[in-house]
């Protein structure tokens, strides 16, 4: 192990949740980071030479990415929550993110019923039209979303 340099967004609360690669010239990282309060998605890429941050959207009231599935250079898919200054304020939403080759935008993700909290944890692909997302609603419950290609469904 050795570790390789990563940019930095000058902020002292950033960190990286989750990486997957598709090959030795492609693969992601997210996390999340902080600037100036509030919460933002992070997104790096690895292109086999270096890490290079990559513009990912960011929710209201502000999102945090804690899993990432990569299942080729045009297809990778990004899950977390939304937060507040680090807080479910008032509450906290799923979010899911897509990569089609070019750039990460925001995908409709199920929000069941929950007083406090909706989270997607981790993603794992079977094929380009068959992904599972997994996470909790309240710490009370399991979160199952599912992707067939057209939506999300938990």
């Amino acid at each position: 192990w050795k570790r390789v340099p990563s940019p930095s967004t000058g902020e002292l609360r950033t960190k990286l949740t989750s990486v997957s690669a598709t090959s030795a010239r492609n693969a992601w990282a997210v996390g999340g980071t902080r600037i100036l309060g509030a919460n933002r998605t992070f997104i790096l890429h690895w292109d086999g030479t270096a890490w290079t941050r990559v513009r990912s959207p960011n929710p209201g009231p502000g999102g945090y990415l804690e899993g990432v599935a990569a299942i080729s250079a045009r297809n990778a898919w990004a899950s977390g929550l939304t937060m507040h200054h680090g807080v479910c304020s008032p509450k906290c939403k799923t979010i899911i993110e897509h990569w089609d080759g070019t750039s990460w935008r925001l995908v409709p993700s199920p929000q069941p019923p929950s007083s406090y909290l909706n989270d997607l944890f981790s993603l794992a692909p079977v094929s380009p039209r068959d992904i599972w997302a997994v996470g909790t609603t309240d710490y009370e419950r399991t979160l199952i979303a599912h992707w067939d290609g057209t939506a999300w469904t938990k």
